[in-house]
């Protein structure tokens, strides 16, 4: 059993499969799941790698259902993530680590748990404000500094026109990935609260005379997962020593 889950996004769920940890599979109607578990401060965390080993699974393939499920079926009571994210705007540059809070999910994937039987879930916090502020305590104490925005969910795994920017921009959004509307989708129709921190990596197409593209992507997340993953791990704490008794 377990009290929490990370998701470890690009580069990041690289370096959390080197902290080791008990190697755990777990079977789901969704098809299995395998990652980690650690301790940490008394609690056990489970360690999940969005992509896979060697970062091969694309975006749209995630098994986002699969993962919900474990962690509800393994106990877990809070997951925090991380993700690498395109910029809307000027305003929030590349290298800037955005707490999200409000969600828009054009991803197209209908992705749900209840596909027998009619199910509707609320889903106005998105992100649970008590796990952002978790992420926000765990960065204060890094010296780190963090800005708020709206996560936009995009299917992929090709990078956004310059036009979808635009739209994207115009309907409030302030940043843009590929994962995390549906990771936010599954975990709040299992009850399990859900937070993310997003690492800009790249301005969206247009933004910026040089377009995205993934090696740029993959060498700042690289350089960035050791710091990322010690927060990911401190907001963790965080959060279960005000909300779950350590273990004895």
């Amino acid at each position: 059993m377990i009290d929490a889950a990370i998701i470890g996004g690009s580069g990041v769920g690289s370096y959390l499969a080197t902290l080791g940890g008990r190697r755990v599979a777990v079977s789901t109607r969704a098809g299995a799941i395998r990652g980690t578990i650690i301790e940490k401060e008394g609690h056990r965390v489970l360690l999940l790698p969005r992509h896979g080993p060697g970062h091969k699974v694309p975006p749209h393939a995630v098994n986002y259902a699969g993962m919900a499920l474990a962690v509800r079926e393994l106990g877990g009571e809070v997951v925090i993530a991380t993700a690498a994210v395109g910029s809307l705007t000027t305003e929030i540059p590349v290298g800037s680590l955005v707490v999200a809070g409000g969600m828009i999910d054009a991803t197209g994937r209908n992705l749900t748990l209840f596909e027998h039987g009619v199910q509707h879930t609320a889903i106005a916090e998105p992100f649970a404000s008590s796990v952002s502020n978790s992420i926000r305590f765990a960065l204060n104490s890094q010296s780190l500094s963090s800005l708020p925005g709206t996560y936009l969910g995009a299917n992929g795994p090709r990078f956004e026109t310059p036009q979808e920017i635009t739209m994207y921009r115009q309907w409030g959004a302030d940043v843009v990935g590929m994962t995390a509307s549906s990771e936010a989708i599954a975990f709040a129709e299992v009850g399990i609260p859900y937070g993310l921190l997003c690492i800009v990596t790249n301005l969206g197409c247009g933004l910026s005379n040089i377009p995205p593209n993934d090696e740029e992507v993959q060498v700042m997340m690289k350089e960035k997962s050791p710091v990322i993953a010690e927060v990911l791990l401190s907001a963790t704490g965080n959060w279960l020593n005000q909300h779950v008794t350590a273990i004895a």
